[in-house]
Order: structure tokens, then C-alpha cells, then sequence
């Protein structure tokens, strides 16, 4: 999220925080904090996504099940900041940190509830009589603009987004856009492909080449064009965004996670099926020394009983064609053909046991595909492939039921609440 779309989004939050109840404080997943709050009457969810890559800020009514044991430093949050109202509201917009000042505290220093994109949420203890520091950014003029781009660490207004939007630009449209942000308000710009979620969003029209980059970026969509939808009323059009940037993206990271074993088994069948394949050439290649045998034992009246040669000629027959046969020179003929016949009963027992253990692989790798679309809750769609006992069962399962497939293909059943377990 870009400075200047987190100060569209303060603008429009801040109100709604101001004397706010902090209800709850959790973790739906690592990097993610949801926070519910109660204001105004109703009650929402303020979604923290944070980290160095895509944070993003947005206001949900949507319920988020935590899943997990909430972690040390939640408890912390939670000690100093829940059931608690707001009371002060102060955004660093460039710092990208939203101060939330707990009422209540009647410590020596008061504990703000900080939530920054970048570092994600902590608490800082200042003197009663401090606030967070104020921030005066310096905005370049027209004449300064072009060694400001050069220089930009100095301007922190001039973001990264900001920067790339500024490179496509001429000269007096980048001095509008610089003044339209300046003065704050405005509408902001959801971008999805056609019919499908959305990709980007920003405090300005995004320029064509920008566009077709996002059009270019999502794979095996490159034939569907880039459609813009803008407006002011800046929590519903963020709450739309964080659904598919956020939300989505976290559904596909838990369905992915949970489909790792499932996964690492099937590659493992996949490799054992594999040598199968292997030893059955090796049994094969035994089981050929058969009909060696059979046409040694059908000519051994014209070599001498104790003959030890390194291979002998044999002629066409009912056993195959006229051919030479390797012999070990260790052995005479006939114990040379005593061997080929034990050989050839070796292979012939693998072949049975190998037929065996290839059948029991293939039905658990049949059944182990049939189940990798039910690795998540059955709200998640089924694969193509799925078996009819599985699904009928997930179909049949209550709504307040789980269903999910254990490693080793055991189907496991996990209520979603008291009733659902009874």
C-alpha cells in the first residue's frame, strides 16, 4: 500500500476509530492482524496485512476465524489494547503507522497501539503529555520536480508507485498530480482484469503502460484488457481490494500448505512406481532365462556331462531360434542350466509380488488424487477427479463439519464449533 493511499484510508478510518471499543485482537495468519472494533453502532474488522512486500490496510465486516494459538506478542496486544476504546487517533501517513491510544491506562507512561505497515503492530509507551511526532513532509515545487526524482530520498512524498507514475508523465501533468495529492481528497482506482479480481489500487489513474504491466503480469490471462473503477467512498472500494489481495491470496497460501503432504506423498508414489517399472524389466530379464534352460535341457545329450565352455550354440526349436547362450565358466552345462531354471523361478515370484505392491500403489495414488481437492475445508472446490465416496461425503457433511484428508489418505472430520463436535 502506497503512503498516499494510506492516507486515503486514514482519512476515511480515522473517524470511525475515534471512541471506538477494541473487542479483539488476533491472528488469522502469520503477518496478518485483525483487529474488531465497535463504533458508530456497528461492529467491523480492521485488517493489518504487513511485511516489506504488498502491506495493505482495510476495513471488513467479513468474519475472520483465527484457526491458530495466538502468539506471544498478540497476548501483549491484547493485555495493553482490548476491551479498550480509542482514545486518540493519530496516522503518520509517510511513517505508514496508524497510533491508536488506548483509554484506561493508569500506568506512569500510556501504551500506543501502533500499526505499521511495514513492521506490523507494537506498542510504544510515551509520556502522558506526548504525542507522536508530527510529520511536516516538504513537497517539491515545479522547478525543483526533476532533481527531486533524482534525489528522492529527501522527499518522502515522492513514493515508489508515485515515482513510476511521474516517469510516464509530462511535465505539467506531473505538476497536477503532485498538487491533487498535496491537497488531499479525491477519488481512488481499483484495477482487475475483465471478470476477474482485482490487482491493483491507487490514490491516481494509473497510466496505460502501468495498466498493460498488470494486464502482462497475470498469467494465462494476457487476452483480457485491464478495467478501472474509481470513486471516493474509500473503505468499500479498499474493503473490495483487500478481499482479493489479502484475503484471497491467504485462502490460496492455506490451501497450498494444507496440499503439501498430499503432495509430497503422491511425488513419492509417483517415484516408487517408478522403480516398479524398473524391477519388473530386471524379472522380465530373469524370467527369459526360461526358455535358456528349457533349450539346454533339450540338447544337453550332445555335450559331455562335465563340458564347462564360456557359451554354447544351440539350434531352433520349440524354446526359440537358433542362437548362442552365454554360459559362466565356473559351472558346467548342466548345472548352468540348473541355475537359469532357478533364475527363472526367482523372476516369475517377483513378477507376482511386484503385480501386488504395483496394484496397492496405483489405488492409493488413484485415491490420494481423488482427495488432494479436499486438503481444505469442503467450502474449497473439489478437484475434477474427485471420488464419488469422498465427495458424496463432504457433500454430505453438515455445514458446521470440516472435512479434510489426512497424509496418509485417513478422510478426518473437526467441528467448527461445540455442536459440530458432538
Amino acid at each position: 500500500m502506497d503512503a498516499h493511499l494510506f492516507r486515503r484510508c486514514c482519512d476515511a478510518l480515522t473517524p470511525l476509530l475515534q471512541g471506538a471499543r477494541l473487542e479483539k485482537l488476533q491472528e488469522p495468519a502469520p503477518g496478518l492482524l485483525a483487529l474488531t472494533f465497535f463504533g458508530g453502532g456497528r461492529k467491523r474488522l480492521l485488517c493489518l496485512r504487513h511485511g516489506r512486500k504488498d502491506p495493505f490496510l482495510f476495513v471488513t465486516e467479513q468474519r475472520l476465524t483465527a484457526g491458530i494459538a495466538p502468539s506471544a506478542a498478540v497476548m501483549r496486544l491484547r493485555k495493553y489494547a482490548a476491551g479498550r476504546r480509542v482514545a486518540a487517533c493519530v496516522p503518520c501517513y509517510w511513517a505508514r503507522q496508524l497510533w491508536l491510544l488506548p483509554a484506561g491506562s493508569s500506568s506512569a507512561s500510556l501504551p500506543w497501539l501502533v500499526l505499521d505497515l511495514r513492521e506490523g503492530p507494537g506498542l510504544r509507551f510515551l509520556a502522558p503529555d506526548a504525542t507522536p511526532e508530527e510529520e511536516r513532509p516538504a513537497w517539491p515545487e515545479p522547478q525543483e520536480l526533476a532533481a527531486a526524482l533524482q534525489d528522492w530520498r529527501s522527499w518522502p512524498v515522492l513514493t515508489p508507485a508515485l515515482r513510476r507514475t511521474l516517469a510516464l508523465l509530462e511535465p505539467p501533468e506531473q505538476w497536477a498530480l503532485l498538487e491533487d495529492l498535496r491537497q488531499g481528497g479525491g477519488d481512488i482506482f481499483l484495477y482487475a482484469l475483465a471478470g476477474g479480481p482485482c490487482r491493483a489500487v491507487s490514490a491516481w489513474p494509473l497510466p496505460a503502460p502501468l495498466r498493460e504491466g498488470l494486464r502482462m503480469a497475470a498469467e494465462a490471462a494476457q487476452a483480457r484488457a485491464v478495467t478501472e473503477q474509481g470513486g471516493d467512498d474509500i473503505l468499500p472500494l479498499l474493503e473490495r481490494a483487500g478481499a482479493d489481495l489479502v484475503l484471497a491470496r491467504l485462502a490460496a497460501d492455506a490451501a497450498k500448505e494444507a496440499d503439501r503432504p498430499l503432495s509430497r506423498r503422491e511425488t513419492k508414489l509417483r517415484r516408487l512406481l517408478d522403480k516398479l517399472r524398473e524391477e519388473e524389466a530386471r524379472l522380465t530379464g530373469m524370467c527369459a532365462a526360461g526358455a535358456d534352460a528349457l533349450a539346454l535341457q533339450a540338447e544337453l545329450w550332445r555335450w559331455p556331462a562335465d563340458l564347462r565352455a564360456p557359451s554354447v550354440k544351440v539350434s531352433a526349436g520349440a524354446h526359440g531360434p537358433a542362437r548362442e547362450i552365454a554360459l559362466d565358466p565356473r559351472y558346467s552345462v548342466r548345472e548352468a542350466m540348473t541355475r537359469f531354471f532357478h533364475t527363472a523361478a526367482r523372476g516369475k515370484r517377483g513378477l507376482v509380488h511386484l503385480g501386488e505392491r504395483r496394484a496397492a500403489l496405483e489405488a492409493e495414488l488413484a485415491a490420494l488424487r481423488a482427495a488432494r481437492g479436499l486438503g481444505l475445508p469442503v467450502s474449497a472446490p473439489a478437484s475434477a477427479g474427485a471420488s464419488a465416496d469422498v465427495a458424496g461425503l463432504a457433500a454430505a457433511a453438515p455445514r458446521n463439519v470440516q472435512v479434510f484428508v489426512s497424509e496418509d489418505g485417513f478422510v478426518l472430520l473437526r467441528g467448527r464449533d461445540a455442536k459440530g463436535n458432538l
